[in-house]
């Protein structure tokens, strides 16, 4: 009986263009099918998939959480330029449609000294970090990229007040690159530090009442050399990010400490990390491979070994940037390849020794810098040492239309 159920099922199917069901509120053709548009979500049920038309977005469920992907996706170029006024939900919806990586770290497990692989202090109990004065959790194994979110649902602990001193974000406070929320003195900022420089825009008037009593959500999205920070879904700050034009690569990590001796722990339940794929399309037009590689004479000057200037009309990344230098003690030898936009220079590569300092970021890749048009890209060395000696300088750029 059930084998000639399916034979006249599929007899009565066979010449079927289009089916309607649920008094056409679904409609099925051979070439698309139109949903129901629902003003609200239905019941959860495991594989239930559904559209959203208020919100216009495509959803489904495992039975458990509703997920799904805005469909806006213009709107979403608008709001990651600071043009739009959606929350924090609705961008993140769209972005997650776009993920390539998706890391979500809770604190469940007490066997993370991978991940934490710079400092792993603090104490782990009933899926809640606790970092009490002096403690932190520094990792170098997530970077900020082209297109990036690093999220933390965090209670503060205190109060922001004399002596406070509490922050979380992109990049190591204390180093060359950082972003992220800071808690300093008596005030919240949302901070972008950058090759020495500070900017500070001031957000405690926008947290909520509860922030030091109470979890909840900072979230911070770098996306074309700006930076957008939320509260929960509200945007409370947009930081431009000075030299970096839509693709770049930061190295230093993800941090989360109490650096204060004011009593009130720091909590976090999760942290999130989403890498998305840009919104442009670039297109290669030709590869530039730059290179010096000899013997520099004692005493000589600072001498350009090779520049790169990006046309008109064009951009470049910057693939590879390299320096070598066979010693590290002689002062004011070294090897730099740094980028200048006509007013200021950024070091992205260096080897030997300058004023004192000896350089050791020597070979950075894959480094995804943009150069807009008229930036320019110079290698150079100097030797200031009574003897000769050996290096390098050479950088991979790709043109794009």
């Amino acid at each position: 009986m059930k084998w000639l159920k399916k034979k006249i099922v599929k007899w009565l199917l066979k010449d079927l263009d289009e089916l309607k069901t649920g008094k056409g509120t679904i409609h099925i053709t051979k070439d698309y099918i139109d949903l129901a548009k629902l003003t609200s979500d239905p019941e959860m049920a495991e594989g239930r998939l559904w559209y959203n038309a208020s919100e216009k977005a495509l959803k489904f469920s495992d039975g458990t959480e509703v997920d799904g992907f805005d469909l806006r996706l213009s709107q979403l170029r608008d709001a990651l330029t600071g043009s739009d006024s959606r929350d924090l939900s609705q961008i993140y919806n769209a972005i997650r449609g776009r993920a390539i990586r998706d890391y979500y770290i809770d604190f469940f497990s007490t066997n993370d000294t991978w991940l934490w692989n710079l400092s792993a202090e603090g104490t782990i109990s009933g899926g809640v970090l606790t970092l009490s004065n002096g403690e932190k959790r520094k990792s170098s194994r997530y970077h900020a990229d082209r297109g990036s979110l690093l999220q933390v649902r965090v209670k503060w602990g205190i109060t922001a007040q004399s002596g406070a001193n509490r922050f979380f974000g992109w990049g190591h406070s204390y180093g060359w690159f950082f972003v992220g929320f800071y808690m300093s003195g008596s005030h919240v900022y949302a901070r972008l530090r950058y090759h020495g420089t500070t900017v500070n825009e001031d957000i405690t008037a926008d947290l909520p009442t509860d922030y030091d009593t109470a979890f909840h959500v900072y979230t911070v999205l770098i996306d074309k050399g700006k930076a957008m920070f939320f509260i929960d879904t509200t945007l409370v700050a947009s930081i431009q990010i000075p030299q970096l034009t839509p693709y770049y690569y930061i190295t230093e990590g993800i941090t989360l400490q109490n650096s204060d001796s004011i009593t009130g722990d720091m909590e976090f339940d999760y942290v999130e990390i989403v890498y998305f794929t840009p919104r442009e399309s670039l297109v290669p037009t030709s590869q530039k491979n730059y290179s010096y590689a000899g013997t520099v004479p004692a005493g000589t000057a600072t001498t350009v070994a090779w520049s790169y200037t990006v046309p008109e009309g064009k951009r470049a990344i910057v693939e590879v940037a390299q320096c070598l230098c066979d010693t590290e003690s002689g002062n004011n030898v070294y090897a730099i390849v740094y980028i200048h936009n006509g007013s200021e220079l950024i070091w992205i590569a260096g080897a030997g020794k300058y004023l004192g300092v000896v350089l050791g970021f020597k070979d950075i890749k894959p480094m995804k810098i943009v150069l807009s048009s008229g930036m320019k890209i110079e290698g150079i060395y100097r030797n200031a040492d009574s003897g000769n000696h050996w290096m390098s300088v050479r950088a991979l750029i790709t043109e794009l239309e």
